[in-house]
């Protein structure tokens, strides 16, 4: 009986797809810290060239994240055009990932998004800033509470920037220009690139940038417990790292 018990438990831990994106190394940085330690271009590489709003780089390199549960400071718009949704899918992939981390450790809280990119003929910003190129972010949560920010910064190396400092107010975060990483297990792989939690997968909401996420939802529901993902092989998955 002890050792059925012990299957079972070994088997929700497996099994539960969002194990892989909440890391259990949570350590908090403190005021001022730097991981890895070191210049931001050792860690994620120097600019290579501001993108500008007409560059063919702003079409083929950044992608546009609009997700119901991010907010978006979008202090910089222009038009129609808002600055601050885009990114490198690199950047977009370890953002995805925080967003479950975030949700797991603060339930109802949120990623808040101060600044991406940043148009180089308006912003005053360091010209080797990576925002440039889409490839760094400010962070803080949705209820812009400070005495958070050393634990999300912690949340944020675990989720796969390649750079992160705690400035101040907000976390600042980067990543390198190599392409999207590989999609995880427990993650969706998105037709048009870049991969989301698996638990976004036919949730009702557009998360790849093609609408992939909500093609051939025929085989996918939710039934069994409350708050259960039931994957086309059967099989409950705890769906707690929704945020709502």
């Amino acid at each position: 009986m002890e050792s059925a018990f012990i299957v079972i438990v070994l088997a929700a831990l497996f099994l539960d797809p969002t194990k892989s994106a909440l890391i259990t190394n949570q350590i908090p940085l403190y005021p001022g810290q730097m991981v890895p330690k070191g210049r931001e271009c050792s860690s994620s590489g120097p600019i290579s060239g501001k993108i500008h709003i007409n560059d063919h780089r702003f079409r083929n390199e950044l992608v546009y994240v609009s997700r119901w549960n991010i907010i978006f400071k979008d202090e910089e718009t222009q038009g129609n055009l808002q600055a601050d949704h885009y990114m490198t899918p690199r950047c977009r992939d370890s953002l995805f990932r925080l967003v479950v981390n975030v949700g797991n450790k603060w339930p109802g809280t949120m990623v808040r998004v101060v600044e991406a990119w940043e148009d180089p003929a308006t912003s005053e910003h360091e010209s080797d800033s990576l925002h440039y190129e889409g490839r760094a972010l400010d962070l803080t949560t949705s209820d812009v509470d400070t005495t958070k920010c050393g634990a999300l910064g912690g949340l944020a190396v675990d989720s796969g920037f390649d750079w992160v400092n705690y400035i101040d107010d907000h976390i600042h975060a980067s990543c390198k220009k190599t392409g999207p990483r590989p999609c995880l297990w427990n993650q969706f792989r998105c037709s048009s690139g870049g991969c989301i939690p698996i638990i976004w997968h036919c949730d009702g909401f557009k998360d790849c940038e093609d609408n992939s996420d909500e093609s051939n939802c025929n085989n996918v529901s939710r039934s069994g417990g409350l708050g259960d993902f039931v994957g086309s092989g059967g099989g409950c998955f705890p769906f707690h790292a929704r945020v709502y």
